[in-house]
Order: C-alpha cells, then structure tokens, then sequence
C-alpha cells in the first residue's frame, strides 16, 4: 500500500470537510437543542449530539479548524524561537555556547507533559486580566511555543558550528564579513532547506500537546472548541456514547499520522 497517496488524500478530505463546512458551521456549533441531547449518527444529525445537545459534526469541523490553525501558529513560533537561539549559541564563542547548551540540556530534562501544564496554568494566571478565550487562547501558544524550540535550536545550532568551520565561511570571515552577512550569505541559505522537514517534525507534537492540555483543562476554554475539549467532552460519556470520544480522537490520531507519514517521505526524498 502507498501510504503517502493514503496520508495525501486524507488531507484532501480534511481540506475539504474543514473549509467547505466551517463557514456554516461557525454559526451554530455552540446551538443548544435541549430535546435532543446524546443522539447517535442520523440523518439530520450526521455524527449526533451531545450532552447538551449540541451538533457534533459542526463542532468537529469548528474545532479541527481551531486546533490545526493554534499548531501552525505555535510550530512556526517554535520553528522561529529555535532557530534565533540555536543561531546564537551556534555564532558565539565556546564559552557562551557551552552555558546555552548547559541551560537547554537542563531545559530539555525537565517532564515534558508536567512542564506543559505548569506553564500553561501559569501563563492564565500571568494574563488573568484578559477575557478568558484570549487568556487561554494566547497562554496555550505561548506554553506550546516554550515546549517545542528546543530541537529546533539544538539542530540549528550543530549545523551553524559545522558550516562555520567550512573553508569559504572561514575565508569570508578572515576577510572581514560581518556575522549578518555570514548568516544571509552562507547559513540561512542551508538552514532554510531545513525548515519544511522541521515544521513537519514538529506539527505532530505541537498538536498532540494541543490536544492534551485542552483534554486535561489547561487548553482552550469555552465558548471555543478543539478536538481535544471534544473528547474530553465525551470522556464523560464513554461507556454509554464512546462516539463522542472516538471520532475526535480519529481525527487527532489521523492527522499525527498523515503528517507524519508525508514529511518522512520527504525526507527521504532530501537525504
């Protein structure tokens, strides 16, 4: 079997089911039908309902949007956060390179999902002034932002210290370039080839801790939705409704696997 093709029409079908319905879907996700609470998959209601007798179709459409609009926001502010600090860890000298390298090695040591949830019930509290959506909006990108640039810059900064120690950017600095130029002219031009295989690396993460902090309570809050409040949600509701749990956890599953299907494919494709 292909798996590539596979992976590349299940983003097609996702493209499709995400755009086409979020228009509508967006004005009456929240609706409350009090009469028809926890219906299974029917005509009118393709996926059922809720607990509060809300559609779960469009509410799966507004929050597979959501939560794949939130990761590529947060990988790119990964992708970017990385590749500044592993460029000037890669640029300074030896002794500020190994207290950077110290300070991520300790960084990185730290429980990945504890540190996540710490930091994003922190930063609600840091921004507690703010409306509850911006708060919890604006603290999970930030906490996923702080959890994932840590690959990132330490890749960046090994690739940094091998180019630099090449022939012509040794001749380019022997005769006089500044590190701007060195940057522009030699290490983005290699480093920027590098950055497609990364967000690939890193969307999956990215949406995995997404869809884990929001399952736990420290992701998004209500009136929003996103596929992991959708199962937490239906976690209430497991033994007699497990629909509500399954089908969001599909689509997380799904994309983890059709992201990371494509991009390792490509890499092999670079390499």
């Amino acid at each position: 079997m292909n798996f590539k093709k596979l992976a590349w029409f299940y983003f097609a079908v996702l493209f499709l089911f995400l755009a086409v319905g979020a228009g509508k879907a967006f004005s009456f996700y929240n609706e409350l039908h009090s009469d028809q609470v926890l219906l299974s998959p029917g005509q009118f209601f393709w996926m059922g309902t809720d607990s509060l007798g809300r559609d779960l179709w469009s509410r799966l459409i507004v929050g597979g949007s959501i939560s794949i609009a939130l990761t590529v926001i947060a990988t790119v502010g990964a992708l970017l956060m990385g590749v500044t600090i592993g460029t000037l860890l890669g640029s300074s000298s030896n002794k500020v390179d190994r207290w950077g390298l110290s300070l991520v090695n300790i960084f990185q040591s730290i429980p990945s999902f504890i540190f996540a949830s710490v930091l994003c019930l922190g930063l609600q509290n840091a921004f507690r002034t703010l409306d509850p959506v911006p708060n919890s909006v604006l603290s999970l990108i930030l906490c996923l932002v702080c959890t994932h640039w840590v690959g990132t810059a330490r890749l960046v900064r090994a690739e940094v210290k091998r180019m630099r120690a090449e022939g012509f950017v040794m001749a380019s600095i022997s005769l006089g370039a500044s590190p701007v130029q060195i940057w522009k002219a030699h290490l983005w031009l290699y480093i920027k080839r590098k950055l497609f295989l990364l967000f690939g690396f890193l969307f999956p993460s990215v949406l995995f801790y997404e869809s884990f902090l929001s399952f736990v309570g420290f992701g998004l809050q209500a009136p929003l939705t996103s596929w992991g409040l959708l199962i937490q949600e239906g976690w209430r509701n497991l033994g007699a409704y497990p629909h509500l749990t399954f089908i969001p956890m599909f689509f997380v599953v799904s994309t983890v696997w059709a992201v990371n299907t494509v991009f390792e494919v490509s890499r092999e494709e670079v390499e």
